[in-house]
């Protein structure tokens, strides 16, 4: 993937060539992105997917949606919050994701794994007891139209979460995240023969909004929020709301 040509796309006002882009960009990492996400997250991207598990208060039972779901890393937490008669249901937009997922997750009887756009999700209305998303909301090419389907398809008083890289309220710590964003994990994309990547996985971290706007934006989509939680010096945020 030419990097210039790539950065150019995701720029576009164009939003279908934005999404293209995106997608193609995933799809050229599928095989390294479990990896990718260990190292750039230095191992503890799973423990605050079960934290934010934990804090959604699920039922045995329950059904669950985890939208932008990768290679499927949340689905084993929350199988083990809604057990055998629950069920988890994950999508992606991207093929070479959903290939590693179904590898993964295929398998188990209480998974469903669809391939779908966040923005026009092939569910009814108050579908789900609560959705999950993990750095996912920054690709999409309208955040306010995906909350909104978030918030249609999710049932009343269901939960939602959402975990992604946020930036830090401290000012030196802001500067120093912004160096490693900037410098040493472009280096890491390089090694996987990707530097595309990097330099949009730094974009995206320095162009989307704050959590305090993003609680703004659930809170506009029908999604009340509950807590906003801070990790690793403020450069992780996980924030849950409840459907009012």
């Amino acid at each position: 993937m030419h990097s210039n040509h790539f950065m150019k796309d995701v720029n576009s006002s164009n939003p279908e060539k934005r999404s293209i882009a995106v997608n193609r960009m995933f799809g050229s990492i599928a095989s390294s992105y479990d990896s990718l996400n260990t190292i750039m997250t230095a191992g503890r991207h799973h423990t605050w997917r079960r934290i934010a598990v934990k804090n959604l208060t699920l039922k045995k039972g329950a059904k669950v949606l985890d939208l932008c779901t990768g290679s499927g890393d949340f689905i084993t937490p929350l199988l083990n919050r809604v057990g055998d008669n629950g069920k988890v249901v994950a999508v992606d937009y991207c093929e070479e994701l959903l290939h590693i997922c179904k590898t993964k997750h295929g398998t188990k009887k209480n998974v469903e794994i669809v391939q779908a756009d966040a923005l026009n999700l092939p569910f009814e209305d108050n579908t789900f007891d609560a959705i999950t998303v993990g750095w996912g909301l920054r690709n999409l090419v309208d955040l306010d139209k995906g909350l909104t389907e978030i918030s249609r398809v999710l049932k009343t008083g269901g939960t939602f979460v959402s975990i992604d890289t946020a930036r830090p309220d401290n000012q030196i710590m802001y500067s120093l995240s912004k160096f490693v964003l900037g410098n040493l994990l472009p280096l890491v994309w390089r090694f996987s023969g990707n530097s595309s990547a990097g330099k949009y996985l730094f974009s995206s971290t320095q162009n989307f909004i704050s959590l305090s706007e993003l609680s703004d934006k659930m809170y506009k989509s029908g999604i009340k929020t509950a807590t906003i939680e801070k990790y690793m010096f403020g450069n992780i945020g996980i924030i849950w709301g409840k459907k009012g």
